[in-house]
């Protein structure tokens, strides 16, 4: 069965500033995605031109996550991904990444099947900053187990 990459999700220090610095050094500068509400994270989107591992119609990108200013009061244990277990300046890191099948359902429970632990599907949500309402459901390991190596699954719907 083959999956597509849904995307990477790179953590980098600082990220208002690393942004920019991502701009500069490569001459693409990330889009905002948006705030985690309680989850004390922001992230900038890069869009990746992969057809070869994209799903058409969703194309694959590089998230770049932070931590967010505007969010102080969340414990480190509770930010996306518990990147905030890894201190205020953490170095740039390859934290997961996500694959986008076209059955959520059916790709978890084959993975069950196979002794993968990838959670229950989830549905998600949370304003853009466009103030539109983004929805998608996942299926993640929060233990993001072999160091973030095994992905988890994303539907856009």
């Amino acid at each position: 069965m083959s999956v597509p990459l849904d995307h990477l999700v790179l953590l980098v220090p600082h990220i208002d500033d690393y942004v920019d610095e991502f701009a500069r050094v490569t001459g693409v500068t990330p889009v905002f995605g948006g705030s985690h509400p309680g989850r004390g994270t922001k992230n900038y989107l890069v869009r990746l031109d992969a057809e070869a591992v994209s799903t058409p119609g969703n194309p694959s990108y590089l998230e770049l996550l932070g931590l967010d200013d505007a969010q102080p009061d969340v414990a480190p244990e509770d930010t996306m991904f518990g990147v905030g277990r890894r201190g205020p300046d953490p170095r740039p890191a390859l934290v997961t990444w996500a694959m986008h099948p076209a059955d959520i359902e059916a790709t978890a429970a084959a993975a069950a099947a196979a002794g993968v632990a990838v959670g229950t599907v989830e549905a998600w949500s949370r304003t853009a900053p466009d103030g539109s309402l983004l929805r998608w459901r996942v299926s993640m390991n929060p233990a993001l187990p072999l160091g973030g190596l095994q992905p988890f699954l994303i539907d856009w719907g």
